[in-house]
């Protein structure tokens, strides 16, 4: 069986001292920081990335997941994207390229943001560490 991945590029990432991170790591394992082609956002103290082909890149970790049931159940209920939230969901967990330092490329598990952007401030660098500091 082939590994999966999970790509974080907001509080679930290590240095933003959330507890779910604590949490999702009974379920993987850090990897190596990465990125994917998109924008970030400043939601509504948290971030939310989407998909672009503009050449703008979000910055992330990578996290071999160790148990995909237990993982996907945990952070689908976070994301508030589970059957137990009410539909549209602000979050969708989708299959994404994602890029290590090292050039390879990885897909990965990802929550994107589905709304609408248009009243948002991006996050320029695409990196939410660097903006929370």
């Amino acid at each position: 069986m082939a590994d999966e991945f999970l790509f974080v590029y907001g509080t679930l990432r290590r240095d933003c001292g959330h507890q779910m991170h604590d949490a999702m790591l009974k379920y993987c394992h850090f990897y190596s920081m990465a990125s994917m082609a998109g924008q970030l956002y400043e939601v509504n103290g948290y971030p939310g990335a989407i998909m672009t082909d503009d050449g703008s890149r979000v910055v992330g970790e990578l996290y071999r997941i160790v148990a995909p049931d237990n993982l996907f159940a945990l952070l689908d209920d976070y994301e508030e994207c589970s059957p137990h939230y009410a539909k549209p969901h602000e979050f969708c967990r989708l299959k994404i390229a994602t890029s290590m330092q090292t050039m390879q490329s990885v897909m990965a598990w990802c929550y994107l943001y589905k709304a609408s952007t248009g009243h948002l401030r991006r996050i320029i660098t695409g990196n939410y560490r660097d903006y929370l500091a």
